[in-house]
């Protein structure tokens, strides 16, 4: 609060909220969002489109957004601790045309983010 900055929690822990509780007058008075629960993806990706979208002459109707994951968590196995560790028990979904359903191995999209760094 004290920063004039708005926060956006991707953390999946419900002490979060009643930590923050104590600041909810504060940040009504000071017009602050103090946003928690939103997840890493795409809680955390979709304030930041929205950001680049309202810098852009065009409307932006669509965004894909990529994370790059290191090659220990490229195993669905360990990917799926992972989800169950940050709270997320369900399968994850996709929309799909218009329609929510659960998502497939095939969903994955792979992208190069650059270059791998040189080993000195």
């Amino acid at each position: 609060m004290d920063a004039d900055a708005d926060c956006l929690d991707i953390m999946l822990r419900g002490e979060v909220a009643d930590a923050l509780e104590g600041l909810r007058d504060r940040a009504l008075a000071s017009g602050r969002m103090l946003i928690t629960h939103a997840g890493f993806h795409p809680g955390l990706p979709a304030p930041l489109v929205r950001f680049a979208a309202d810098q852009l002459a065009h409307p932006v109707v669509s965004a894909r957004v990529l994370v790059a994951v290191d090659e220990e968590r490229e195993h669905a196995a360990s990917s799926r601790d992972s989800l169950h560790a940050a709270g997320v028990v369900d399968a994850p979904r996709v929309l799909d045309d218009g329609v929510w359903r659960t998502a497939r191995a095939r969903d994955t999209v792979r992208a190069r983010f650059g270059r791998a760094p040189t080993k000195q």
